[in-house]
């Protein structure tokens, strides 16, 4: 299919695709790289979010069978479940809750939010997942992940672009890693991608029959997110992991963190490798 440019689309419409999909910042890398036609082309592509085969099970930019417009307010399946532990009916209904532990403690009655003022995001990256990893021109592509901040908050926190950091979880638990200053991060904010940061899999030192396997230090490039989990506190048992109080999920979004400039020290909550 011959892809147009968004000048066909009309201007109106151009510029509210373009504002969504952030194309000014992820154009300007490739203005000088390609040609005048060529960025057209993929501002094209990029502000659509791809392109629709012409089929029968599509009614124009949507689904010929997606049903009506409609917004589900109350969830009677929902309403009818309970918390495992206060029993209490869950609401069934859209409610904005301050994050809570296990017991219903709100994370700021155990959790110093001057000590840990910054909240840590999380996310999949397109080019790497913890099992591409393994696979060497994966890690050529993508050898290491940043720990990604908005520059009015790096600027705050006495931190500069490229240089290396040091976050740390309200458990006391570091993480090392390098700041890229992002006007795209959220301020207050700390964002880093899954799947780096590997201490086994073959990073590790490992003897088979008494012969030393080769070692494939690239799959350990970057920061490991995993190891920032909090436990909670307030949870009964040898397994205390952060979880969601309804969904039950880890919670590696929302966690509050410090990041400080880099300084010699053991990291703690991972092997020493």
């Amino acid at each position: 299919m011959k892809i147009k440019s968004l000048k066909a689309i009309g201007k109106n419409q151009a510029f509210y695709r373009a504002s969504l999909a952030a194309l000014p910042r992820a154009m300007k890398p490739l203005e000088t790289v390609l040609t005048p036609e060529e960025c057209a082309q993929v501002e094209a592509l990029l502000s659509r979010g791809g392109y629709y085969e012409k089929s029968d099970k599509y009614n124009g930019d949507f689904l010929a069978n997606g049903g009506g417009k409609f917004l589900q307010i109350f969830n009677p399946a929902i309403a009818t479940q309970k918390h495992c532990f206060s029993g209490e009916a869950y609401p069934g209904i859209p409610v904005y809750e301050k994050p809570k532990f296990f017991n219903g403690d709100q994370w700021e009655k155990h959790w110093d939010k001057d000590q840990y003022p910054l909240v840590l995001s999380t996310y999949k990256p397109i080019l790497r997942s913890n099992y591409s990893g393994f696979f060497d021109h994966c890690n050529q592509v993508s050898p290491q992940n940043f720990i990604y901040m908005n520059k009015n908050t790096a600027q705050q926190f006495g931190l500069k672009d490229k240089e290396r950091v040091v976050l740390t979880s309200p458990d006391g638990v570091t993480a090392e890693g390098v700041l890229v200053c992002d006007d795209g991060v959220a301020q207050m904010t700390v964002c880093v991608p899954h799947a780096y940061g590997h201490w086994a899999g073959g990073v590790e030192v490992r003897e088979v029959d008494g012969k030393s396997l080769p070692v494939a230090r690239r799959r350990g490039g970057g920061t490991a997110i995993n190891r920032l989990i909090p436990v909670d506190p307030t949870r009964p048992g040898a397994v205390k992991v952060l979880n969601d109080y309804y969904a039950g999920a880890f919670c590696r979004s929302g966690i509050p963190v410090k990041v400080e400039q880099y300084r010699e020290m053991k990291p703690i909550g991972c092997p020493v490798m």
